[in-house]
């Protein structure tokens, strides 16, 4: 009899520390998708508790400003994480904290980021969005460390030039789909998107941009053109110089339009 209630007891005791996280207003938790959602509740640390068995977990919209590297340690199936909309600034995410063995997509949008946190992701990690942070400036070795990136969007950062020798995107062998949109690039060295780098690439948005669309930039009005239709929604690209071509939209150009004087 004895054995009994001790055994009921344990089994209340982890009934009541998953209830912590996913019953008692913190998160709410769809045991059928293992999906826990801690979005929206102000939290100012990632709460304990979170079932191991999680595989999407999100901790958007909230007042977080740190992870450490062990406190996702033990969510071993987790795939999936948002962090978007929270209050991370430079080193706020520790070296690993997202190092976890079946991470592949990552959401960092909407945070105050200024240094791109290379050495906190996972080499399986295939999904990032980095967008609307103020990276500023791009390094060379930035993405060395997420080689299996099939995704990855770094809209709205504030960048002003992408390094081409060696190109920021040099290690991403396998990216589909590139954003670099909503940016203050100028101009772009063909060989940043070039296929001998990324012979996977089909979808590029680079909208937003304010092109001065000289000679230089002709080889993106050409790529513009192509059938295969890699460069999306050309109808938001537009330049910013030189004078006659100020508020062109790249849709209303011709090749021959890109010329230095």
């Amino acid at each position: 009899m004895e054995i009994k209630f001790t055994v009921v007891f344990f089994t209340l005791l982890i009934y009541d520390v998953t209830a912590d996280v996913c019953e008692q207003h913190i998160c709410q938790c769809n045991a059928f998708d293992a999906y826990v959602d801690c979005s929206g509740r102000q939290l100012t640390d990632i709460p304990s508790g979170i079932p191991i068995n999680t595989t999407h977990l999100d901790l958007s919209v909230n007042n977080l400003t740190t992870v450490s590297s062990t406190a996702l340690k033990d969510l071993l199936n987790l795939t999936t994480i948002n962090l978007s909309w929270n209050k991370f600034e430079n080193d706020g995410i520790e070296p690993g904290a997202l190092d976890l063995p079946m991470l592949t997509t990552v959401d960092l949008a909407q945070n105050d980021i200024e240094t791109f946190p290379s050495k906190i992701f996972s080499k399986t990690l295939t999904s990032l969005n980095y967008s609307h942070n103020n990276m500023g400036a791009m390094e060379a070795g930035d993405f060395a460390e997420t080689p299996s990136l099939v995704f990855l969007d770094i809209s709205d950062n504030g960048l002003e030039a992408i390094p081409s020798e060696p190109s920021s995107f040099s290690s991403l062998k396998n990216i589909n789909e590139l954003w670099i949109a909503d940016n203050n690039l100028r101009t772009l060295d063909p060989m940043v998107l070039g296929n001998q780098f990324m012979p996977h690439l089909s979808i590029i948005y680079v909208g937003g941009n304010p092109w001065y669309c000289d000679c230089h930039l002709k080889w993106l009005k050409q790529m513009s053109e192509l059938p295969s239709g890699v460069i999306q929604e050309i109808h938001s690209i537009r330049c910013s110089g030189p004078d006659p071509l100020k508020d062109k939209r790249f849709d209303k150009l011709r090749a021959e339009d890109f010329v230095c004087k």
